[in-house]
């Protein structure tokens, strides 16, 4: 499958939820508000879980694959290869973000969520370190093919070489009251190939 411009990408989310403000496209970004609206039933009951819905806007906007999940938890994606560190997590590929190129041999994909444990309140939940994110986009660049995208869900945006990546735009996620406002960051891979 090739890679969907910014124009297709927003057109197949309007198609798909056309009484949600559409996503916008200013030359090569794409950016907008997804309201997912409180849902406190639980398809995954992992503390800190993707909200509900919320996978199946990326997997319309972002159909592409191969799809990597990387720090995965509970994500159960039948097209898509999981990675997480804790074995209990049930993840296709079992360690450390940072040795993703040698933990996947040298695989690559056209798509990669990212979804880090936000703060030390996640961490300590999780039972994990905090990781840098310039320590973990290096890897994800390896693992990351030419022309895909890298979408980094989280409290804050991530730093990145711009010699590995470019930016995609910028979509922020409201799920509903009482509850933290996230951005789902687009990272474009540049063309080469070596971080």
């Amino acid at each position: 499958m090739a890679m969907l411009t910014p124009t297709e990408r927003a057109e197949r989310y309007s198609a798909h939820w056309p009484e949600r403000p559409p996503l916008q496209v200013h030359g090569k970004l794409l950016y907008g508000l997804w309201m997912i609206g409180n849902d406190y039933r639980r398809s995954n009951p992992m503390w800190g879980a993707f909200p509900n819905g919320f996978l199946g806007r990326i997997l319309t906007v972002w159909p592409e694959l191969p799809r990597l999940h990387v720090f995965a938890g509970g994500v159960r994606d039948p097209q898509g290869t999981t990675l997480d560190i804790r074995s209990e997590s049930g993840a296709d590929v079992i360690g450390d973000v940072r040795d993703a190129p040698e933990l996947l041999h040298g695989r690559t994909f056209a798509t990669v969520i990212a979804d880090p444990p936000y703060d030390a309140q996640a961490c300590a939940v999780y039972g994990t370190k905090p990781l840098a994110s310039r320590d973990v986009l290096p890897a994800l660049a390896a693992v990351t093919q030419p022309g895909g995208h890298l979408l980094w869900f989280s409290s804050r945006a991530p730093m990145w070489s711009k010699r590995l990546w470019e930016w995609g735009g910028l979509i922020g996620v409201y799920v509903g009251t009482n509850r933290a406002m996230r951005a789902l960051t687009i990272l474009v891979r540049r063309g080469e190939t070596k971080p």
